[in-house]
């Protein structure tokens, strides 16, 4: 069985089909900003980090420009089938000349722009930020949650799946995504030599502002202003969340241990 960073993912694959050229031309003009890329699983709190960086007059994006949908929805929006320019075009609706552009990418979407050329032949000064969750079943039941409820941000209305129910399999599933996940993003940094600035969701939602300071600091932002009014997004855990998780372990050891 091959590794997530062995095999290219959906994204590459859908995005090879439709652009034309995929492939960053060599000798390329580089971008001249230097680019953030925010290696995230969902449910790792990647959202709450990213409102707090574009609440800051520095720093623009962060949002998920890799997902093969949205670039096809805009590449065709703007005539254009070339994924370096689609790269350009999102680069400069969202940044301009005057903000660092970031984005969160998947680690097969972060080696799809590695095997597109887009690193190094146009992003040649990436700052690399690698986001975890220290409780990796909290995050597996939010996930589930997520998916259930269909509200994926606490500024988001309701959605239209309902309330939760618990089920004790689909969120071992999502346990077992999730450490996959986790083992692909730190294969990946092993294998190309980054060392990325970590940040651990407990510790970031603990004092969110602190932790956007010191992002925007390591970026190399010493005063970055973010602005806190700026900011909707909450935590969203809640009781019933920390009730599945509490039943699912209860569960889950009792299956180990037999």
């Amino acid at each position: 069985m091959k590794l997530l960073i062995e095999k290219p993912g959906p994204h590459e694959e859908q995005l090879r089909k439709f652009c034309e050229p995929f492939e960053v031309p060599v000798g390329t003009s580089p971008c001249d900003q230097p680019v953030c890329i925010m290696l995230f699983s969902n449910r790792s709190g990647s959202s709450l980090i990213s409102e707090h960086m574009r609440a800051s007059p520095y720093f623009g994006g962060f949002g998920e420009p890799l997902n093969y949908q949205f670039v096809i929805e805009k590449s065709t929006r703007d005539g254009t089938r070339s994924f370096l320019q689609y790269l350009q075009n999102v680069h400069h609706l969202q940044s301009g000349t005057d903000k660092m552009f970031g984005m969160k990418a998947s680690v097969d979407q972060a080696l799809m722009l590695m095997r597109a050329r887009v690193i190094p032949e146009y992003y040649r000064d990436v700052r690399w930020v690698l986001i975890e969750r220290s409780d990796l079943v909290a995050q597996a039941v939010s996930l589930y949650f997520a998916g259930q409820s269909k509200q994926w941000r606490s500024d988001q209305a309701a959605g239209a799946g309902g309330e939760p129910v618990y089920d004790f399999e689909r969120i071992r599933l999502q346990v077992q995504m999730l450490s996959q996940r986790y083992v692909a993003m730190r294969s990946f940094c092993a294998v190309f030599g980054i060392e990325p600035y970590r940040i651990t969701y407990e510790d970031f939602a603990a004092d969110p502002m602190a932790g956007a300071n010191a992002l925007a600091a390591h970026l190399g932002v010493p005063e970055p202003a973010i602005d806190a009014s700026k900011v909707a997004m909450r935590k969203q855990r809640g009781d019933r969340n920390a009730e599945f998780r509490e039943r699912f372990l209860t569960e889950y050891r009792a299956s180990i241990l037999g």
